[in-house]
């Protein structure tokens, strides 16, 4: 589930209410109700312990009933008391298993609890017996947070229908499609809220912006820069420097990213976008900096890591890179690329570190073996190490793994003129020259940008 998940917008549900608390209830009994009834100002005034004793002694008086241990359950989810508030739903779907609220706010609980199995039954069978719009809005929440978003679409449509200008429902909706990768129905959704309160918030430039980029339109950046403006917290700000990073509006990026570091406590994820910002105007230097400044916020983000040890590797200051690097790789789960640029430090400093190189290169293909630059490294490694015939294989890999990727060809050209094969260099040569001809360095860079776009959230 990609990070947008976390906008969808609690919808206010009737069946919370204190006036509807035996809302779809099955004939109660005109004494339960009164008794409910007569509790109702208590929750309502936030008095809950006394609300919590008043329930618990009419479900003496009055044993199995459905509506009081639910009314019960909502106010142990109020206190904070989720282990509590399951089993008082529990016992309401025990004694009546068809009542709706308590189907709702016990599969709710399960969601929250990761319990999807349980919370997808309870709401397929709540879902089928209701057609309030704000109940359906929220066993489309429910849904969606067990990642059902197909189900949660269904449920938000539903409500949407039932109550077209309701501006969380229709949001929700547009979020969910999102999910499906519905991105043309989401825009639609999201134009037809435009006007209204709900089209000047944060949360709906963001989705706007995302469905943009994912569906090929233009303004993605726009959108998600007016979403960094409007939210205090900047929560959105890392995203919007990365969708102008990749328009390639690189010093917008980096203003747009220092401007939000000067308003509050910075972040990673800002630190890292605006490290990969200045990373691609060339300002190397200011780069580490804001690297480091990612690392001691939190050194369990292998995105700073790497793009540290990289700007360390390229302005040559390779013992603070591979200080870097072993510090990186002392974590646990950390990603193949470390171990890349660890063999990647270690053999520049020093061609007599060849096998501590080639054991950092196992490690990296262990995680990816897909990776194609490690074979190549491995090849050069190899082939200053005299081994031809391996070094050819590894490079011949790593054309295999990306056809586009020229610096092996330019290195096969080599070993075939060094082995007589002036045709199959020849070869080599053409193919490294349609591929651009383009330096190692410039390789490099490009090789760790990508990698470091996607982590740079």
């Amino acid at each position: 589930m990609i990070r947008i998940a976390r906008q969808f917008v609690r919808i206010g549900l009737a069946l919370a209410a204190s006036t509807a608390l035996c809302a779809f209830a099955q004939a109660p009994s005109n004494e339960e109700q009164q008794y409910l009834l007569a509790v109702v100002p208590l929750i309502q005034s936030g008095a809950l312990p006394e609300a919590e004793t008043r329930l618990a002694d009419g479900l003496k008086k009055y044993p199995r009933s459905a509506i009081l241990s639910n009314a019960l359950g909502i106010v142990y989810e109020r206190e904070k008391k989720p282990a509590a508030a399951m089993e008082a739903f529990e016992h309401a779907l025990e004694w009546l298993p068809t009542f709706t609220a308590a189907q709702i706010h016990l599969g709710t609980l399960y969601a929250e609890a990761g319990r999807c199995d349980k919370a997808l039954v309870l709401f397929s069978a709540a879902a089928t017996a209701t057609a309030d719009a704000d109940a359906l809005g929220t066993l489309g929440l429910g849904a969606a947070q067990c990642n059902d978003y197909a189900a949660a679409a269904q449920y938000l449509d539903r409500a949407h229908t039932s109550k077209p200008d309701a501006a969380a429902i229709t949001y929700n909706l547009a979020l969910a499609r999102y999910q499906l990768k519905q991105y043309d129905q989401t825009l639609d959704l999201l134009a037809s809220m435009e006007s209204g309160d709900g089209g000047q918030k944060p949360d709906f430039f963001f989705l706007r912006g995302k469905a943009k980029r994912a569906a090929g339109r233009s303004g993605a950046a726009k959108d998600l820069v007016k979403a960094c403006e409007l939210d205090a917290a900047g929560i959105y700000c890392s995203e919007a420097g990365e969708e102008l990073i990749r328009e390639e509006h690189f010093p917008e990026a980096a203003q747009m990213l220092q401007q939000q570091l000067a308003k509050g406590p910075p972040t990673t994820a800002i630190l890292t976008t605006l490290g990969l910002a200045e990373f691609r105007l060339g300002r190397y230097r200011d780069s580490a900096a804001s690297y480091q400044r990612a690392v001691e916020l939190d050194k369990s983000n292998d995105a700073a890591w790497e793009g540290l040890v990289f700007l360390r590797y390229m302005t040559g200051d390779l013992e603070a890179a591979k200080d870097s690097a072993d510090r990186a790789l002392a974590r646990p789960d950390v990603d193949f690329y470390l171990y890349y640029l660890q063999a990647l430090v270690i053999y520049r400093l020093s061609r007599n570190s060849a096998d501590a190189a080639l054991a950092s290169l196992k490690q990296a293909m262990a995680k990816n073996p897909g990776f194609a630059p490690t074979y190549y490294l491995r090849g050069k490694i190899k082939m200053d190490r005299n081994d031809l015939a391996g070094a050819l294989n590894d490079f011949e890999r790593a054309t295999r793994l990306d056809a586009k990727y020229a610096l092996p060809l330019y290195k096969m050209a080599q070993i075939y003129r060094r082995l007589g094969r002036q045709s199959d260099a020849e070869n080599a040569a053409q193919r490294f020259e349609a591929l651009g001809a383009m330096r190692e360095e410039e390789v490099l860079s490009r090789q760790t940008q990508d990698v470091l776009m996607p982590a740079a959230k």
